[in-house]
Order: C-alpha cells, then structure tokens, then sequence
C-alpha cells in the first residue's frame, strides 16, 4: 500500500520525505489557505520536493472552469495529480483530462456507483471518503471492501484506490486489510504508526542493558583506573590490568552492548597507557575465551554450543579459571616491565585461528 501525506505543510512534507516511506501528497485549497503561500508557488514546491504524485485541487465547479483550471495546474510539475469533485461535472473533466495523459484523482466518493463511474472516466484515483461516511453511521472501510470487489472484476481497470478522510490508525490497518491502493493521512497520524508500548519498553530496556553494561565493562575500568592512578603516581610505578575479552576483537552476535564495552575498554587502556608511560604506569589488556564461570554455565551446559566453542579454539576445549592466574601474575609482575598498552588474550588460540575445517 502506498502512503500519501494529506497536508500542504512543505516542512513537514520535507521531514516526512526524508523517513524514506512517503509515496505522495494530497492537498486542498482549505489546507493551502492554512500555509498562507501562494498557491502556485507552494505546489511546486511541493512536487520539487516529492518525487510521487501531488493531488491539486480545482476550485471552479463547472467543466468549463473545472477544465481549465486542471490544464493549468498540469502544467505546474510533471508529478501533478488533478483533483476534480465525483459529480457530473467532476466525471466529465476527468474523462477529458484523462485523454490528454493527465491523472485524475477523483474526490469525495461516497457509494460504489460513484467510483464506477470515476473508473470509467479514467480516473488515476478515486478517493472514498471513510471518516465523513462513519460520522453518518455508515461504514467508510466497507465502501473501500466493495470498491475493491468490483474493480477486481474488471482487469482493464487501471484506477486505484486512495482511502482518504482518515480518522485513526485503525482506519489505516482496516484500509490495508481490504485491499486500499492507497492512503493519505494527516501527518501527525502517520506519526501515531509509529506507537506501540511494547516498542517504547523494548527501546527502554536495550537502552538500559546498555548504560548498564557500559557502566560496568568500560566506565568503571575509567573510574578505577583514575582511582589508583594518583597513588602509583607518587611511587612513579605501576601496572593497571584491565579484563576485556575475545569480544573486544571480534564481533559477536545478539550482544552488541557487551563488544561495544569491551571493545571500548580496549582502546581505553591504549591511550590510558599512552598518556600514563611517561610515570612508570602500566596498562594492558587481559582478554579471555571462554571460560566455564557463572556468567557462561547456561552455554556450557548446552552440548552443541559448547562442542561449537570448543572447536573454534586450537586446544579444542574451554578454560578453567586457574588458567587467567599465570597471565595476570605476568603481567602485574616486573616479568612483564617492558610491556604495555597491550592485548593478551588468554583464549585457547581462538583470535588466532583462521580457516575452520
């Protein structure tokens, strides 16, 4: 289903257009009059900016006027719809516009005869009303259903259905469930589309697993590090070790907050050591693999995830725990004095293997 845009507002049209989902715009004199632009002016514009088509509405309400006021919006921009009123004279404007290769949008339809007859006289669209009809008690999306049912009988038909007078979101889903080409809502209703609690909390908890985790995983490493920073300053002396991970080097899935964090605190304990050399200060990394811990027993526990992580490594198996005390000792020791702003990851030779047979 195509959307449309019901508005002469330009910068909303603009702001809407650059989401990248506006297909058109419908307009009308009342809605140009709110602009306080002048209208030939606003429309192209309009068309300069949208690349679909931009229903214009004549104000004339016979086919005289009718004619020659749609000659002359047609003349405007090659993206031009004219949007004549479904009566006697509307139909017959269309039908003489049509032939000359300039779309029609036929408005305020109300029963199927109606959008009959715009179908015949080549409308490009045909617009039925839905909200006006349901302020009268009738059903506006029951009159999009049969519209779509006779039309479908006719394979020459080529005129499309644009639900206009759109009161709500619900109009909008029940105008695609039966079949509606087109709809053009106003823009703050196109907005509400976008509404649903379940995304705003999902947003709301990735949003909080993320300043959660970054807090823990890369803030906190700056925060310590400051921490003991002045006291090794005093003795000219000093090895920071901060615990990264294999996902500081390699993108893992469906975790995107942990490698940020950790892949933060890799470079963080690079220009830590940068600025801190020059003092005796140490920094390095300690990254390790996989580990059987608290935080990875639910992989471990799962045969096939563990024989998939084992495998990716070059000894085949997971590490225990006893296996980070060598490295660390290593590094906070004067074993390792030559040594900083560097990655020791202790990962059974997972960042080094290449090619998985």
């Amino acid at each position: 289903m195509e959307f449309f845009v019901d508005t002469a507002d330009i910068n909303e049209i603009k702001r809407i257009n650059d989401m990248g989902i506006l297909d058109g715009v419908t307009t009308n004199p009342s809605l140009v009059a709110k602009s306080n632009k002048n209208f030939k002016e606003l429309i192209k514009e309009i068309c300069q900016t949208v690349s679909g088509p931009v229903s214009a509405e004549v104000t004339a309400t016979k086919f005289d006027g009718m004619y020659k006021e749609g000659i002359k919006l047609s003349k405007i921009a090659k993206n031009i719809v004219v949007k004549v009123p479904l009566t006697p004279d509307g139909i017959k404007t269309c039908k003489k516009l049509s032939k000359k290769k300039i779309g029609v949008n036929v408005t305020l339809c109300f029963s199927p005869n109606q959008a009959i007859l715009a179908a015949k006289a080549g409308a490009q669209y045909v617009s039925p009303f839905v909200g006006r009809l349901d302020d009268i008690g009738k059903s506006g999306i029951n009159l999009i259903s049969d519209i779509k049912k006779i039309y479908l009988n006719y394979k020459n038909l080529k005129t499309k259905i644009l639900a206009a007078s759109i009161r709500s979101t619900k109009h909008i889903t029940q105008a695609a469930m039966v079949g509606a080409d087109v709809v053009t809502v106003p823009p703050k209703l196109l907005e509400e589309m976008f509404n649903h609690p379940l995304t705003t909390k999902g947003l709301k908890i990735f949003l909080d697993d993320w300043k959660k985790t970054l807090d823990v995983n890369l803030t906190a490493g700056f925060n310590c590090s400051n921490a003991v920073f002045k006291y090794m300053l005093k003795n000219n002396f000093g090895s920071i070790i901060n615990i990264t991970s294999i996902n500081a080097e390699l993108g893992f899935p469906k975790n995107p907050y942990y490698v940020a964090s950790k892949g933060g605190l890799k470079m963080l304990t690079k220009a830590l050591a940068r600025d801190w050399g020059k003092y005796g200060i140490r920094v390095n990394n300690l990254g390790p693999g996989y580990f059987i811990t608290e935080m990875t027993k639910k992989s471990y526990s799962d045969l096939k995830k563990r024989k998939s992580r084992s495998n990716r490594t070059m000894l085949g198996r997971w590490g225990t725990t006893d296996e980070l005390v060598g490295p660390a000792i290593f590094l906070a020791s004067q074993a390792s004095s030559y040594i900083t702003g560097q990655d020791i990851y202790v990962d059974g030779g997972w960042t080094a293997n290449g090619l998985i047979e």
